[in-house]
């Protein structure tokens, strides 16, 4: 039997002027997610690389073997109350189990670096699953409906 490598999985936050060098890697990650989250009626991936090169967002990739794992686009707000949450908007790709701890420590110490109090995502069942293998703290979950009028 031929012994494995290990498998290393990489984050990386993109800068602003990096993220045209990965457009085109980037854009069907992130399709996936904004159909399967209904947010495609709200933005495309276009959109998304958009916010990110215009620093509204936050661009973050995992990525192993010279190929991109997964995708992030974040962004923080600001409440009137002045009270801040770091938001996981979209996550697009596949190896999970390779890439969570990380990402999910890595997010954490992001939010907290940006005065953050709270991480918030949108996401399945699934991923709710995932996300209590990793993190300690009580998670709150929340019903998200949308009906067509």
């Amino acid at each position: 039997m031929i012994p494995q490598a290990e498998h290393k999985t990489f984050l990386t936050g993109l800068q602003p002027d990096e993220i045209p060098a990965y457009w085109d890697l980037l854009v069907p990650l992130f399709e996936k997610p904004l159909k399967r989250t209904g947010a495609d009626k709200y933005y495309d991936a276009d959109d998304v690389l958009w916010k990110c090169v215009n620093r509204e967002w936050q661009c973050w990739i995992a990525w192993s073997n010279d190929r991109i794992d997964c995708a992030f686009a974040t962004y923080i707000v600001e409440h009137p109350t002045g009270f801040r949450s770091f938001v996981v908007y979209l996550v697009g790709g596949s190896r999970i189990d390779t890439w969570l701890d990380q990402v999910w420590s890595t997010f954490k110490a992001y939010a907290k670096e940006n005065n953050c109090s709270e991480i918030n995502g949108l996401g399945r069942k699934g991923w709710l699953r995932k996300l209590k293998e990793v993190e300690d703290n009580p998670i709150e979950e929340h019903l998200r409906f949308s009906v067509r009028i």
